[in-house]
């Protein structure tokens, strides 16, 4: 009979013993599952931010590009010595806007991601309804760009380590 209450008294040890490693397994995979989604979250984030710096830096880029172009364009629209084509002026705006798309895309992904705000800049006034002064709106609203695309990259920079 002592052998029994032994016996008994042993596998409730035992089973007290499985249930106290099976709540800590339990507990073990739920602390993994959270860091898995946490470091999964921080590195969308740092990809994110990644993306958003490099975007900003081929807008910039775009942007130089398109603002010589047009300087040079409106420069030498009255110069008959020189022939620079309008189309190239009208690539180089494509070129940016389709950049700063690229941008903003990425800015909306990230505003979900970081609580930051992306500010956007203000529509410039155009003296007029000529080409001359649309193409001048274009080169203020890149230079607007550019500068907020380049102040939100410093921002961010703290999120990517």
């Amino acid at each position: 009979m002592a052998d029994d209450k032994m016996r008994a008294i042993a596998l409730v040890a035992v089973l007290v013993a499985a249930g106290g490693g099976y709540f800590l397994f339990q507990q073990y995979r739920e602390h993994a599952a959270v860091q898995d989604q946490t470091r999964a979250a921080r590195d969308e984030r740092v990809r994110l931010v990644s993306d958003y710096s490099r975007a900003c830096s081929e807008m910039t880029a775009t942007a130089k590009v398109m603002t010589s172009e047009v300087r040079r364009y409106l420069d030498n629209l009255n110069n008959p010595k020189v022939n620079i084509s309008g189309k190239v002026v009208t690539d180089s705006i494509e070129k940016f806007v389709t950049q700063l798309v690229t941008v903003q895309g990425i800015a909306g992904d990230l505003a979900s991601k970081v609580e930051v705000t992306f500010e956007s800049c203000p529509k410039p006034q155009s003296s007029g309804s000529s080409f001359e002064a649309s193409f001048g709106a274009s080169v203020a609203t890149a230079e607007c760009e550019v500068k907020l695309c380049n102040q939100m990259r410093d921002k961010l920079s703290r999120f990517a380590q």
